[in-house]
Protein backbone atom coordinates (compact mmCIF):
# COMPACT_ATOMS: atom_id res chain seq x y z
CA UNK A 1 0.00 0.00 0.00
CA UNK A 2 1.39 3.51 -0.90
CA UNK A 3 4.01 2.01 -3.24
CA UNK A 4 3.93 3.30 -6.79
CA UNK A 5 2.76 0.64 -9.86
CA UNK A 6 5.41 0.79 -12.15
CA UNK A 7 3.45 -1.57 -15.16
CA UNK A 8 2.14 0.85 -16.84
CA UNK A 9 -0.05 -0.30 -19.79
CA UNK A 10 -1.24 1.43 -23.04
CA UNK A 11 -0.92 5.68 -23.46
CA UNK A 12 -0.87 6.01 -19.51
CA UNK A 13 2.09 8.15 -17.64
CA UNK A 14 0.48 8.23 -14.90
CA UNK A 15 1.58 5.97 -11.60
CA UNK A 16 -1.43 4.55 -9.50
CA UNK A 17 -1.13 4.39 -5.71
CA UNK A 18 -2.70 1.53 -4.84
CA UNK A 19 -4.84 1.97 -1.24
CA UNK A 20 -4.88 5.83 -1.55
CA UNK A 21 -6.48 8.94 -2.74
CA UNK A 22 -5.59 9.51 -6.31
CA UNK A 23 -8.09 12.76 -6.62
CA UNK A 24 -9.48 14.94 -4.52
CA UNK A 25 -11.85 17.92 -4.21
CA UNK A 26 -12.64 21.03 -1.79
CA UNK A 27 -13.96 23.29 -3.65
CA UNK A 28 -17.83 24.17 -3.57
CA UNK A 29 -20.32 24.12 -6.10
CA UNK A 30 -23.75 24.71 -6.06
CA UNK A 31 -27.08 23.52 -8.19
CA UNK A 32 -29.94 26.29 -7.89
CA UNK A 33 -31.82 26.28 -11.23
CA UNK A 34 -34.24 23.15 -13.10
CA UNK A 35 -30.97 21.97 -14.68
CA UNK A 36 -29.24 18.72 -13.98
CA UNK A 37 -25.51 20.48 -13.07
CA UNK A 38 -22.18 18.77 -12.31
CA UNK A 39 -21.45 19.07 -9.04
CA UNK A 40 -18.06 17.61 -9.61
CA UNK A 41 -16.82 15.90 -12.86
CA UNK A 42 -13.09 13.81 -12.42
CA UNK A 43 -11.33 12.51 -15.89
CA UNK A 44 -9.97 9.45 -14.19
CA UNK A 45 -6.39 8.88 -16.16
CA UNK A 46 -6.08 5.83 -18.49
CA UNK A 47 -4.84 2.64 -17.29
CA UNK A 48 -5.92 3.45 -13.67
CA UNK A 49 -8.16 0.18 -13.39
CA UNK A 50 -5.30 -2.07 -15.38
CA UNK A 51 -6.09 -5.29 -13.36
CA UNK A 52 -9.45 -7.40 -12.91
CA UNK A 53 -10.57 -6.86 -9.34
CA UNK A 54 -9.29 -3.08 -9.04
CA UNK A 55 -11.43 -0.77 -7.99
CA UNK A 56 -11.73 2.81 -7.25
CA UNK A 57 -13.69 4.22 -4.20
CA UNK A 58 -15.36 7.46 -4.39
CA UNK A 59 -16.89 9.91 -1.77
CA UNK A 60 -18.67 12.94 -2.34
CA UNK A 61 -20.03 15.08 0.14
CA UNK A 62 -22.15 18.39 0.44
CA UNK A 63 -25.85 19.51 1.58
CA UNK A 64 -29.25 20.36 0.27
CA UNK A 65 -30.21 23.65 1.57
CA UNK A 66 -33.94 25.05 1.95
CA UNK A 67 -37.33 23.40 1.47
CA UNK A 68 -37.63 21.60 -1.92
CA UNK A 69 -39.32 19.41 -3.78
CA UNK A 70 -37.79 17.33 -6.59
CA UNK A 71 -34.03 16.98 -5.43
CA UNK A 72 -32.07 14.47 -7.07
CA UNK A 73 -28.23 13.46 -7.31
CA UNK A 74 -26.53 10.90 -9.87
CA UNK A 75 -23.76 9.35 -10.48
CA UNK A 76 -21.96 8.85 -14.01
CA UNK A 77 -19.13 6.25 -14.76
CA UNK A 78 -17.27 6.16 -18.51
CA UNK A 79 -20.97 8.32 -19.65
CA UNK A 80 -22.98 5.64 -17.96
CA UNK A 81 -25.39 6.37 -15.35
CA UNK A 82 -24.42 4.32 -12.20
CA UNK A 83 -26.74 5.90 -9.79
CA UNK A 84 -29.88 8.14 -9.46
CA UNK A 85 -31.06 8.95 -5.91
CA UNK A 86 -34.72 9.52 -7.67
CA UNK A 87 -36.76 12.46 -7.05
CA UNK A 88 -37.26 13.69 -3.27
CA UNK A 89 -38.22 15.98 -0.98
CA UNK A 90 -35.73 17.69 1.35
CA UNK A 91 -35.22 20.23 4.43
CA UNK A 92 -31.69 21.35 5.04
CA UNK A 93 -29.85 18.39 5.47
CA UNK A 94 -26.32 17.03 5.11
CA UNK A 95 -25.69 14.27 2.45
CA UNK A 96 -23.05 11.54 1.64
CA UNK A 97 -22.75 9.59 -1.52
CA UNK A 98 -20.15 6.53 -1.52
CA UNK A 99 -19.55 3.90 -3.69
CA UNK A 100 -17.51 2.04 -6.38
CA UNK A 101 -15.78 0.51 -9.46
CA UNK A 102 -14.45 -2.37 -10.17
CA UNK A 103 -12.80 -4.18 -13.15
CA UNK A 104 -14.12 -7.36 -13.51
CA UNK A 105 -12.54 -8.23 -17.27
CA UNK A 106 -10.67 -6.00 -19.76
CA UNK A 107 -14.60 -4.33 -21.02
CA UNK A 108 -16.60 -4.84 -17.69
CA UNK A 109 -16.98 -3.12 -15.08
CA UNK A 110 -19.88 -3.60 -11.23
CA UNK A 111 -20.72 -0.62 -9.28
CA UNK A 112 -22.67 0.60 -6.29
CA UNK A 113 -23.51 3.16 -5.00
CA UNK A 114 -25.42 4.77 -1.60
CA UNK A 115 -27.18 7.74 -0.26
CA UNK A 116 -26.85 8.80 3.18
CA UNK A 117 -28.48 11.86 4.66
CA UNK A 118 -30.64 13.51 7.88
CA UNK A 119 -33.00 13.13 5.87
CA UNK A 120 -35.97 10.96 6.30
CA UNK A 121 -38.14 10.54 3.38
CA UNK A 122 -38.01 8.47 0.18
CA UNK A 123 -34.95 7.99 -2.07
CA UNK A 124 -33.20 5.30 -3.62
CA UNK A 125 -30.92 3.97 -0.78
CA UNK A 126 -28.28 1.92 -2.66
CA UNK A 127 -28.00 1.04 -6.66
CA UNK A 128 -26.11 -1.59 -8.25
CA UNK A 129 -25.17 -1.39 -11.71
CA UNK A 130 -23.22 -3.55 -14.16
CA UNK A 131 -21.14 -1.72 -17.11
CA UNK A 132 -20.04 -3.43 -20.39
CA UNK A 133 -17.82 -2.20 -23.52
CA UNK A 134 -15.83 -0.32 -21.02
CA UNK A 135 -11.91 0.97 -22.46
CA UNK A 136 -9.17 0.96 -19.45
CA UNK A 137 -7.09 1.84 -21.41
CA UNK A 138 -8.39 5.24 -22.00
CA UNK A 139 -9.42 7.63 -19.97
CA UNK A 140 -12.85 7.93 -18.11
CA UNK A 141 -14.94 10.67 -16.19
CA UNK A 142 -16.42 10.03 -12.85
CA UNK A 143 -18.68 12.82 -11.96
CA UNK A 144 -21.83 13.47 -9.35
CA UNK A 145 -24.55 15.89 -10.25
CA UNK A 146 -27.37 17.45 -9.10
CA UNK A 147 -30.87 18.90 -9.98
CA UNK A 148 -33.28 21.00 -8.49
CA UNK A 149 -37.16 20.58 -10.86
CA UNK A 150 -38.46 23.43 -8.73
CA UNK A 151 -36.43 26.57 -7.52
CA UNK A 152 -37.30 28.98 -4.90
CA UNK A 153 -34.30 29.69 -2.93
CA UNK A 154 -33.20 25.88 -3.04
CA UNK A 155 -29.91 24.38 -3.49
CA UNK A 156 -27.79 21.34 -3.08
CA UNK A 157 -24.29 22.41 -2.93
CA UNK A 158 -21.14 19.94 -3.28
CA UNK A 159 -18.24 20.69 -0.54
CA UNK A 160 -15.79 17.60 -0.63
CA UNK A 161 -14.77 14.39 -2.30
CA UNK A 162 -12.25 12.10 -2.63
CA UNK A 163 -11.64 9.06 -5.33
CA UNK A 164 -9.51 6.25 -4.11
CA UNK A 165 -7.57 3.39 -6.27
CA UNK A 166 -7.54 0.61 -4.72
CA UNK A 167 -5.74 -2.55 -5.38
CA UNK A 168 -6.56 -6.35 -6.73
CA UNK A 169 -6.17 -8.41 -3.50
Amino acid sequence: IGRDLYNIAGASTVYAKPGGPIYASVTDVSSSGTSEIDLWSQTVAADVLNANGESLHFVYGGEFGVTALAMQLKVYFAGTQIYASGSFANSDSDWLVEGGVTRVTYSTARCITKLSTGLNTLFKFCEYTALSTLTFTGTNVLKITGQIAITGGAFITFHQGKIYHEAAT
